[in-house]
């Protein structure tokens, strides 16, 4: 079933309580998005005597999240269908087709937070780009309020190691709007956040730090059903690492696209 938030957008925990009204929907429903992740690093090592990289890439992915109602909100399956690349992709084309079939089980409350993903197949980039997109999936709630504030900290899986985010969002419901040939409810959001990660390298372990601000514009339709949206964010990041003379600047663009497919 999908997630209801005609109720609450984006809810802080003094508002917990709040009654949600669940549609008559069946039990359980599948919906089928495409989630559209177009990324560019530019890695800048002249410290190091090197020269500036940079690397762009877009990855498609189309992936059924099947709700179905659990005491205190709902469980969420997350099934890769297929995943697509650009034609400069670097992925080899194998790693994407033995991406289909990748899922991650989950909750989610009835404010729309999403808890903790556990892997149920594991792919390193379904991984990359998909964890941290489901962990924030949804938009919070916050019964009629018209702004509001949400603080959330995900923990997602990178290669050969672990991130972590916490994120300060703002949101503000700005009235009924159009995404994807469908008409819902727009909320904007504005967000910074701070990231930590660790990494194994084969030259030692890479500690990184950095921040991250970004903006969203999401649309719930009056069911509740997620209609998607798009969030562009730039994160400014420093590697370190013993093995390292100097510190290793690292800023990362990323926008990710929400669809439903009818």
């Amino acid at each position: 079933m999908r997630p209801v938030l005609t109720t609450r957008l984006h809810l802080p925990p003094l508002l917990a309580g709040v009654l949600f009204l669940i549609p008559g929907h069946p039990a359980a429903r599948a919906t089928h998005y495409r989630i559209d992740v177009a990324t560019e690093q530019v890695t800048d090592p002249t410290a190091l005597g090197g020269t500036e990289q940079r690397q762009a890439l877009t990855l498609s992915s189309f992936v059924t999240i099947t709700l179905a109602d659990s005491a205190g909100g709902q469980t969420m399956d997350a099934l890769v269908d297929s995943l697509r690349a650009d034609s400069l992709s670097p992925i080899p084309p194998q790693s994407l087709v033995s991406a289909s079939g990748v899922s991650w089980h989950a909750t989610v409350g009835p404010t729309g937070k999403v808890g903790a993903l556990t892997s149920v197949k594991s792919h390193p980039v379904a991984s990359i780009f998909l964890e941290e997109v489901l962990a924030r999936f949804y938009p919070r709630t916050a019964g009629g309020a018209t702004t509001w504030t949400d603080t959330l900290e995900t923990s997602t899986t990178i290669p050969n190691g672990t991130r972590t985010t916490r994120t300060v969002t703002n949101y503000q419901r700005s009235g009924a709007g159009s995404w994807g040939g469908d008409t819902g409810q727009r909320i904007l959001s504005s967000f910074s956040s701070g990231v930590t990660a660790s990494q194994s390298t084969p030259q030692g372990n890479v500690d990184i730090e950095g921040t991250a601000s970004g903006s969203a514009a999401q649309y719930l339709a009056s069911d509740g059903l997620y209609l998607g949206g798009t969030t562009q964010d730039s994160t400014s990041l420093v590697a370190t690492g013993s093995f390292m003379p100097q510190p290793l600047p690292i800023t990362i663009t990323t926008k990710v696209t929400v669809t439903v497919l009818h």
